[in-house]
């Protein structure tokens, strides 16, 4: 943030992941997964344009997953799903 030109007193804070522990599976599949998990609230996560944007991104990237965990996930966004048709 700094190097950006932000001011501000700020803390770097660890992972607090063990990457020691937890590492990804090596894979030879080229699958693109995208994991949102929120309240899927579209006024505080912005989900609707986080679809409108795995909408182009599909155009471009041909073997993409989009996975979303949280309330009413399946039916506040029926809409998109509707035209997600692959």
């Amino acid at each position: 943030m700094i190097e950006l030109g932000y001011k501000g007193k700020y803390t770097v804070i660890p992972n607090v992941v063990d990457t020691n522990l937890f590492t990804p599976n090596k894979t030879e599949s080229n699958e693109f997964i995208m994991l949102h998990i929120s309240n899927m609230i579209d006024a505080h996560k912005n989900v609707s344009n986080l679809l409108h944007v795995v909408g182009q991104l599909r155009k471009s990237i041909s073997d993409f997953k989009l996975l979303l965990i949280g309330n009413e996930s399946d039916t506040r966004f029926s809409w998109f799903f509707k035209n997600f048709q692959s």
